[in-house]
Order: structure tokens, then C-alpha cells, then sequence
């Protein structure tokens, strides 16, 4: 018989993600490819780049974040 490849893995959820990185965060020029880029595709996630440090990113980004999850949630 025939083998269905996709029956033996598991299902992937795709859950919207937002991810943001600061311009003078050390993980700037990698964080995209090494993290955001293999998540499971979701036309709710978003990246964005932000003008933060690693320890100021969250602050700089609240805005953004709070208009993201009234996104994400909506229908």
C-alpha cells in the first residue's frame, strides 16, 4: 500500500507570534532567520524592528504589542 508521509507527523499548530527585536539588541542581524523565520506560518504573526536595546525593547514596543493582540484576537 501507499504511505502517507504527512499521517506519521505530528500535527503543527500555527499560533500568530509576535516577535520583536531592538537595532542594538546583539541578536539583531540573526534573530529573524534563527527564530522568527521557522515558526509555523500565521498571517497573524508579526516581526517587527524596533530602535531598543535587549533591555528597552519591551517598553518601545508596548504599543505595537497591544494594537498586535487586539489583532490576533479579533475574528
Amino acid at each position: 500500500g501507499t504511505i502517507d508521509a504527512a499521517a506519521d507527523k505530528p500535527a503543527r499548530l500555527s499560533l500568530p507570534v509576535i516577535m520583536m527585536v531592538g537595532d542594538q539588541d546583539p541578536l539583531f542581524k540573526t534573530a529573524r532567520g534563527m527564530l522568527y523565520d521557522k515558526l509555523q506560518a500565521n498571517p497573524k504573526s508579526q516581526y517587527l524592528d524596533v530602535v531598543a536595546d535587549h533591555r528597552t525593547t519591551p517598553a518601545v514596543s508596548r504599543e505595537a504589542v497591544t494594537a498586535w493582540i487586539k489583532a490576533a484576537i479579533a475574528p
